[in-house]
């Protein structure tokens, strides 16, 4: 960035703006009547949010945002994890070892939230680290490993459930179903059968659609309809092909803006309340997202990875296991643990068992809910966090267990 500016001081407001408006020559933010956005002392504003809202229209331009996104990611990475990282490493009192608290009542949909407990290094929080990360974590004792749990595609299961989707249903039965196949190939408008073919066929460039589809996936379950041409084909297409789960959410829009107390009230009981929830002229409902994701956020990581935890823990217990077994996390959809080597066969079965069977019986058990899904389990186990071949299966109910491919 410094070489591309000139090495400007982007602390100086008057440099950056004449840098941007200047030099890239970007138009300026206009409001109501066309006039340009400007500070209260009628300077040409420069601030982040500006900046984040600027339109590129030549080539420079469009390399500037990029270089600005880019330069984003590498300042969070190292402010909220790898600064600190080192500094933990590099302290000899710690033995490369930081603690962070678990908050049970921090988040609007009641899924668990984290505090880093400060040391001299300072403090990081254990909910967010970037999946590229997960390497650079081992266990403390020789001849252990390090093993992580999780639940495949929970909200989606979840979403489906609330909804009673035939469609999501039958999706999640098959084995060889995929969910950003789907999205891909209704962004690219082609048909799914070939998209798929040539994706499996090792494609290249059917791979990066896939790639590239994935953060759009699962936007519209919660609620998302405006993107590119591409996108809100996807959009649309997921409304269409999912109407279960598109008429509940829409169910549940309504429940709120009609009631006095603008309130959700979940199958499990849970309320979820909206005060400020309002209509525009045109239909539109300003907490549309919240009341799309909170329901199927909080059954699916509030509520059945916190029982899959439990579960597991006891189960250890149980086993004896205590010494053997160290939970070490727990980060939405998932629970990873250093284990002795030589109980990871049992530590998979148990882990399958508690992420699925133990669920559903608590489900059914405490809140009356006859989860009719297949739950998923996926379990690695290596060296480091993260690493290792991935053993998934999916279990029914019933008990009858399906291989994942």
């Amino acid at each position: 960035m410094s070489e591309f500016t000139g090495g400007i001081n982007w602390r100086s407001p008057d440099q950056a703006a004449a840098f941007i408006y200047d030099t890239l020559e970007f138009a300026e933010l206009a409001g109501r009547g066309g006039k340009p956005k400007r500070t209260p002392t009628g300077k040409r504003s420069a601030s982040s949010k500006t900046l984040d809202k600027l339109v590129a229209r030549t080539d420079r331009q469009r390399a500037f945002l990029a270089l600005r996104k880019e330069l984003g990611s590498v300042n969070a990475a190292l402010t909220k994890n790898l600064n600190y990282f080192k500094a933990i490493v590099d302290d000899p009192t710690t033995g490369s070892i930081f603690f962070a608290e678990l908050n049970q009542t921090r988040t609007a949909t009641h899924r668990l939230s984290s505090t880093g407990i400060p040391c001299a290094a300072g403090s990081v929080q254990f909910q967010n680290l970037p999946r590229g990360f997960k390497k650079l974590f081992s266990p403390r004792n020789a001849g252990w490993v390090i093993a992580e749990a999780d639940s495949a595609q929970l909200e989606f299961r979840v979403a489906a459930f609330l909804g009673d989707d035939a469609q999501a249903k039958a999706d999640i039965a098959d084995v060889n179903w995929d969910a950003h196949v789907t999205s891909a190939a209704a962004m690219a408008g082609v048909g799914y059968d070939q998209l798929y073919a040539a994706y499996k066929g090792d494609d290249k460039g059917a791979a990066e659609k896939r790639q590239a589809a994935k953060p759009e996936t699962f936007k519209p379950l919660y609620g998302g309809t405006r993107g590119t041409p591409e996108q809100e084909r996807w959009y649309a297409e997921f409304r269409r092909r999912y109407p279960g789960i598109n008429e509940t959410q829409e169910s549940w829009k309504h429940e709120v803006i009609t009631s006095r107390e603008k309130c959700l009230t979940t199958v499990w009981g849970l309320r979820f309340y909206f005060p400020h929830a309002s209509v525009s002229k045109s239909g539109y409902v300003n907490v549309t997202a919240s009341i799309f994701n909170y329901p199927v956020q909080c059954l699916a990581t509030a509520e059945i990875i916190p029982i899959a935890l439990v579960h597991l823990w006891h189960r250890v217990k149980v086993a004896g296991y205590e010494g053997r077994i160290r939970f070490v996390n727990t980060v939405h959809d998932s629970v990873a643990v250093e284990l002795d080597a030589e109980l990871t066969d049992w530590f998979k079965q148990a882990a399958i068992t508690a992420f699925t069977m133990d669920v559903y019986g608590y489900l059914q058990r405490v809140y009356g809910l006859e989860f009719d899904l297949p739950l998923g389990a996926g379990i690695k186990v290596g060296t480091h966090l993260g690493e290792g071949k991935e053993s998934a299966i999916d279990v029914y109910p019933d008990g009858r267990q399906v291989v994942r491919k």
